[in-house]
């Protein structure tokens, strides 16, 4: 229930009825005596004569009259100067009334603010009981963690010593020529295996079949549309397989140029592991090759070092010469299909200048050098 607002001063209500009653009484007085003047005048008009007696009392009786005029005006005055006053007072309720409801709104906001504060009370006081509960949680790891590396160097001082493990003894590269007429045989030492790969033997055979589907297909009849290469992926793909249990060739074509694929099969080639035994696939291919006819060249990536110099050493044991080269492509290795093979129309031929071009200046000659072969490297 709202509590009754308080006044905030002394009520003049009884004052102005006061006095508003007053003013009426000295108006009927003042209209009766006003009336008696013009009744007095009226006799002594038709009587025609005023007795001296009369006319003392009369002029007694205006005197008062007159008197009693000067007072009601002055009344009349005061009586203004109360309805200013009202006026005033009314004014002054009217602020009142005002800054009362502004001391509501304060009270109302003042109030708002407090359950808000409340809130944002309850709220740290939340946060500050989590933080003490990490606190607690991460003393407690803290404490487990320094249990544990107790536990792990007690441990650690029960183990003997062992001793160093011996060290790899690796020579720079000694770049040197490839025997006369030997032929390089590729393998690639990738995800710490060793595969090898008869990159040679297998473009070979994707010549001739690329050749027999393009002929048996008619895949080249039209000499401006070219070679279909979608339908030349597609024929050489669904037929018989290229490759070994290490590899699958595949053809794409990109652009107008066939591209061979050499896609590696699940767990292709020998971990070091696998190389060490005698009856590794790589050690016996490795002693089926004549020294004198070929050569290995080593495609190696960044994870397989560990593989390669284990398959060096068996080559190094057999005789047998080796390079080898840095790769760091994470695709499958790709080589073009080469041949005379071209898929898409032929290029469009180049429209003959208007002047003829002047020809190039010729180089310098440079001195002749010997002709370099393919370098290898040796690792003891």
């Amino acid at each position: 229930m709202r509590r009754a607002k308080k006044q905030s001063g002394g009520s003049l209500d009884s004052l102005l009825d006061t006095m508003t009653n007053a003013v009426g009484m000295l108006l009927i007085v003042l209209t009766v005596t006003q009336l008696g003047v013009a009744d007095a005048v009226k006799r002594i008009d038709k009587s025609g004569r005023v007795d001296a007696k009369d006319f003392d009392a009369a002029k007694e009786d205006l005197a008062a009259l007159m008197a009693k005029r000067d007072q009601l005006q002055q009344e009349l005055a005061t009586v203004g100067a109360v309805d200013a006053a009202k006026k005033l007072l009314q004014s002054q309720q009217k602020k009142v009334k005002s800054a009362e409801d502004d001391v509501e709104r304060l009270k109302k906001r003042s109030k708002d603010l407090a359950e808000e504060a409340k809130k944002l009370l309850a709220a740290a006081q939340k946060l500050l009981e989590e933080q003490k509960q990490k606190e607690e949680e991460l003393i407690a790891k803290i404490t487990q963690g320094a249990a544990e590396i107790a536990k792990l160097r007690a441990r650690l001082a029960d183990i003997p010593a062992q001793p160093p493990v011996p060290p790899k003894v690796i020579y720079l590269p000694n770049p040197r020529a490839a025997p006369e007429g030997a032929k390089a045989l590729t393998v690639f030492c990738r995800d710490n295996r060793v595969i090898p790969v008869d990159i040679d033997g297998y473009r070979s055979k994707a010549q001739k079949l690329a050749k027999f589907i393009v002929k048996n297909k008619g895949l080249g009849r039209d000499p401006q549309a070219g070679i279909d290469g979608k339908a030349l992926v597609r024929n050489f793909n669904e037929a018989a397989r290229i490759g070994d249990r290490n590899i699958d060739v595949r053809l794409e074509v990109r652009g107008p140029t066939p591209v061979l694929v050499f896609k590696r099969r699940t767990n292709a080639g020998e971990t070091p592991q696998e190389l060490s035994r005698r009856a590794s696939w790589f050690q016996r291919g490795v002693w089926q090759v004549p020294p004198d006819k070929y050569y290995l060249r080593f495609m190696v990536w960044p994870d397989s070092f560990e593989v390669y110099l284990e398959a060096r050493k068996i080559t190094a044991d057999r005789g047998l010469a080796a390079g080898w080269e840095l790769s760091t492509s994470p695709d499958e290795y790709t080589i073009a299909l080469g041949g005379d093979i071209r898929c898409g129309p032929p290029p469009k031929p180049q429209p003959p200048s208007a002047q003829p071009a002047k020809p190039a200046p010729k180089p310098a000659p440079k001195p002749s050098q010997p002709e370099r072969k393919a370098p290898v490297d040796q690792i003891d």
